[in-house]
């Protein structure tokens, strides 16, 4: 059974997928050089609750729900349990959300009507550049050319001298 998807459950997505994000990446580092290291209370305590809100967006039917679970004592199954949650959150918006055409980017598909850009994949604007901008590129393009040329015949005039000093030069004269 697949939840429908309600304009409150989308916001409550939006808000716990940064935070279910930036946890499950802290864990997996510490997990990846200390896999068997206690967990502190506090972190346990903030993926109990982030782990609890994201069985949401689960396809497990509401009766099935399991309730709020002790997170895993060590980082290594508290990464892995993140990461599905993670998952989940992903699953769900795969399922929920859609490209809008008339938007140029990808929204929430409401039982009825579509609803804001999801947020963490709603693209960046591409600020038109102006003629200060096309100038300022232009510079710095020809510069960096500059640099590199420069850069060129310097190892070009030290190898040529080096050659002339060691006596290896192809001169048949």
């Amino acid at each position: 059974m697949s939840t429908t998807l309600t304009e409150n459950l989308a916001r409550t997505h939006e808000a716990l997928y940064p935070r279910l994000e930036t946890l499950a990446r802290q864990v997996e580092a510490i997990a990846a050089r200390k896999p068997e290291a206690e967990v502190p209370p506090e972190t346990r305590t903030a993926a109990e609750a982030l782990l609890f809100e994201s069985q949401k967006f689960g396809t497990r039917s509401r009766r099935s729900r399991r309730g709020l679970e002790p997170a895993p004592d060590t980082y290594a199954p508290l990464a892995t349990a993140l990461g599905q949650a993670l998952a989940g959150l992903d699953a769900f918006e795969t399922r929920h959300s859609g490209w809008s055409e008339k938007h140029q980017c990808f929204v929430w598909l409401l039982p009825r009507g579509v609803l804001k850009p999801v947020a963490r994949l709603k693209p960046h604007a591409n600020v038109a550049a102006g003629p200060e901008s096309d100038k300022r590129a232009a510079f710095m393009r020809a510069e960096i050319i500059r640099r590199i040329q420069a850069k060129y015949d310097e190892g070009y005039d030290a190898a040529m001298e080096a050659m002339g000093r060691s006596g290896g030069s192809t001169d048949p004269a």
